[in-house]
């Protein structure tokens, strides 16, 4: 079974089409006018009792697959540095350089709003590209930057006991799988994290 890191990218509810607009800075820029096109963005699915929503409106699913709507494929375009190479290199992903870029894909986005705050997921499609995520300074700072006038909270779930904050500050933070005692206080993966992890362990 290979390894399916991930970054996620928290931000406040009413702020999800400045998030949108953000994130269309991290692909390429045919996927980056698709993605504008279809701002003011509006749920594919919401939740009645939680009023929480998941799916984006008018953006093609990965595979045509009605059941995985909520799962798209980008195309990050990072721009290449001798670190990036290296780690291209190391995690045998050099077919994704193109001139001075790298284009790293397939990258699944997901997309969830919870009561308070909303969630991008990116997660790697491939072993050695949830490597490069976990290795390269350059693509997390690459992230970062792009993301972090809009993000309340960016960190990289490396599918262990803890995950990898990236931002506001760097350290680690307890996993999802740890704090099933508190989904009773809050009703989805954004709040519980922004909520819990950065008030309560980072106050």
């Amino acid at each position: 079974m290979g390894l399916d890191y991930a970054f996620y990218i928290c931000f406040e509810k009413h702020k999800v089409n400045e998030a949108i607009t953000a994130l269309s800075t991290l692909v390429e820029d045919k996927q980056a006018q698709v993605i504008q096109h279809s701002l003011p963005w509006q749920p594919a699915s919401v939740d009645a009792a939680t009023g929480t929503g998941t799916g984006f409106a008018g953006f093609g699913p990965k595979n045509g697959d009605a059941d995985d709507e909520k799962l798209y494929c980008l195309i990050l375009n990072v721009p290449l540095t001798d670190e990036l190479r290296q780690a291209l290199q190391d995690t045998d992903n050099s077919d994704f350089i193109d001139g001075d870029y790298a284009s790293i894909g397939c990258v699944y986005w997901s997309i969830s709003m919870g009561r308070d705050y909303g969630m991008f997921g990116l997660c790697a499609a491939t072993t050695g590209m949830s490597m490069l995520f976990a290795q390269s300074s350059t693509i997390q700072q690459f992230i970062i930057e792009k993301m972090q006038a809009v993000a309340v909270m960016i960190y990289l779930d490396e599918e262990s006991e803890e995950h990898v904050l990236l931002y506001p500050k760097k350290g680690r933070i307890p996993s999802l799988d740890n704090q099933s005692k508190i989904y009773d206080s809050y009703q989805s993966m954004p709040d519980i994290y922004v909520n819990y992890n950065l008030k309560q362990v980072y106050p």
